[in-house]
């Protein structure tokens, strides 16, 4: 048997088509009432919109391209969830904006400025936010690298001048 309306296969004990919920229509086609019986005109329409509720004892076949009824909440995929972070979702930073941006921490000086106003400043777009932060993470260590480097090149230095 195929639905009126959208014209997939539906077992003959189905009294709803599975796919878009349309009432099947049961009739007995003889041999001889086949050939006047003409098919649906067209297999793509919608089904009618009815404004009645359906029965509470109306239970629709399970469909997994149904859309949840208008009445449960929708919620939007954790990607896009405002909450993630206490932040809102930022706006995309262009490719001329981080050229920009890297261009402007090749200049000395400027750069450690800029990435401590970017670190801290609360209108900067998050996604400059975060990265500036990282580039002073990345500044610290190698900062903290260097005073190590040089307080044992100092020490040995110093180690050779008492030999004299």
């Amino acid at each position: 048997m195929k639905c009126n309306y959208c014209g997939r296969e539906i077992p003959e004990s189905y009294d709803f088509c599975d796919n878009c919920g349309a009432k099947l229509e049961k009739t007995n086609i003889t041999p001889e009432t086949a050939a006047t019986v003409e098919p649906p005109t067209a297999p793509d329409q919608t089904p009618p919109v009815s404004y009645q509720p359906p029965p509470d004892s109306y239970q629709a076949p399970p469909s997994f391209n149904q859309t949840p009824p208008p009445h449960y909440p929708v919620q939007p995929p954790a990607y896009q969830n405002p909450r993630y972070y206490g932040e809102e979702l930022a706006p995309v930073i262009s490719m001329g904006h981080w050229m920009l941006i890297t261009f402007l921490m090749c200049i000395p000086i400027a750069n450690i400025v800029l990435v401590l106003v970017w670190s801290f400043s609360k209108n900067t777009n998050p996604n400059q936010r975060n990265y500036s932060r990282a580039i002073l993470i990345w500044m610290l260590i190698v900062t903290a690298i260097y005073i190590i480097i040089f307080i044992i090149a100092g020490v040995s230095f110093f180690d050779q001048l008492s030999y004299y």
